[in-house]
C-alpha cells in the first residue's frame, strides 16, 4: 500500500522565507514611519496656518493690533489666572482645547512621558499654574523681556526641522540639523546641546533664526557662553508692563508662531 505524498517546506526553504519577510519588514517599516511623520508635519503646518488666520481675525476686531505677548513662557496660554499670549485667541477666534486634536497641539510633539501635551494643559487651565500648548508665540515682538529658561527635557517636534508662521499668513519651515556648538563634543542637535547646558535658546533668538531661514551658530555660542549676560544685553525692555501690542500690518515679514524648539519642565530665571 502506497503512503500518501505530503508536500512540506524543508528547513532551508523556511529559513529563506523568513529571511525574505525580515528584509521586507526592514524596508517597509521605516518607509511607513516616514509617511506617518510627513502626514503629521502637514497637519502641523495646517494648525499653524489656522492660528495665523485667528491672529488676523483678532487684529481686525482690535484696531489692527496683534495679540499681546504678555506671558514670559512663549508656549503658555494661561498664567496667574488669566489668558496670555495665544490664549487671547480662545473663546472668540478659537475654542478652548478639548483634546489633542486642537490646532494648539502639534501631532508630532511629545512630552518626556510620551504624551502629546493636552493632559498638562487640561490640568493647569483655569488654575494658578501656567497652561502650555505645543507652539511658541513670538512674545518678544512687543517688547517682552528676554528670559533664560532651564531646560530639563529638550526636544524638537520634527527631529531636525521646525514649522513657523510669518505675519503675512504664510507657513514655512527651517532645517535645524546638528551643528558643532563646541569642538570638544562634535556635532550635536539642539535638544542635545540644550540638555547638556541645561538651558533653552531664548524666543527672541529662535524667531530671528526662523526669519533668516537658518540657525546662527555664532549667536548660539555667544548665548551658551553666558546665557544671563546675553539675555540682559538683548532684552528690549526691562519691565513687562512696558510691553505694548503692535500693529499686525507692521510684522508681515516677522515670524509669529512656531513649533516649540526646546522642551517641557522649564523653570524661569529672569534675564
Amino acid at each position: 500500500m502506497k503512503r500518501p505524498f505530503i508536500s512540506a517546506f524543508t528547513l532551508m526553504e523556511l529559513l529563506v522565507v523568513i529571511a525574505i519577510i525580515s528584509m521586507l519588514m526592514a524596508i517597509l517599516i521605516p518607509a511607513t514611519g516616514k509617511s506617518r511623520e510627513a502626514a503629521r508635519r502637514a497637519v502641523c503646518m495646517s494648525n499653524i496656518r489656522s492660528i495665523g488666520q485667528a491672529l488676523h481675525t483678532y487684529a481686525n476686531s482690535n484696531e489692527g493690533l496683534l495679540v499681546p505677548g504678555d506671558g514670559i513662557f512663549s508656549w503658555e496660554v494661561w498664567a496667574k489666572n488669566h489668558k496670555v499670549n495665544l490664549g487671547h485667541l480662545m473663546s472668540k477666534e478659537l475654542d478652548v482645547p478639548a483634546s489633542d486634536d486642537h490646532v494648539f497641539f502639534c501631532p508630532s510633539m511629545r512630552t518626556p512621558e510620551g504624551g502629546r501635551g493636552y493632559k498638562q494643559f487640561a490640568a493647569w487651565w483655569n488654575t494658578n499654574n501656567y497652561a502650555p500648548i505645543t507652539y511658541m508665540y513670538n512674545n518678544a515682538l512687543d517688547g517682552f523681556p528676554v528670559s533664560v529658561e532651564d531646560a530639563n527635557n529638550c526636544n524638537l517636534a520634527h527631529r531636525d526641522r521646525a514649522n513657523f508662521l510669518l505675519g503675512d499668513g504664510s507657513v514655512n519651515f527651517i532645517n535645524l540639523r546638528p551643528m558643532v556648538f563646541d569642538t570638544a563634543f562634535g556635532l550635536e542637535s539642539i535638544p542635545e546641546v540644550c540638555t547638556r547646558y541645561n538651558v533653552s535658546f531664548p524666543t527672541i533668538m529662535l524667531f530671528n533664526w526662523f526669519q533668516r531661514g537658518q540657525a546662527e551658530l555664532s549667536q548660539a555660542r555667544d548665548f551658551l557662553n553666558c546665557p544671563q549676560t546675553w539675555a540682559q544685553n538683548n532684552a528690549t525692555v526691562n519691565d513687562s508692563n512696558n510691553a505694548k501690542p503692535v500693529l499686525i500690518s507692521s510684522v508681515a515679514g516677522k515670524a509669529l508662531v512656531a513649533d516649540i524648539v526646546g522642551g517641557w519642565g522649564f523653570t524661569n530665571k529672569p534675564g
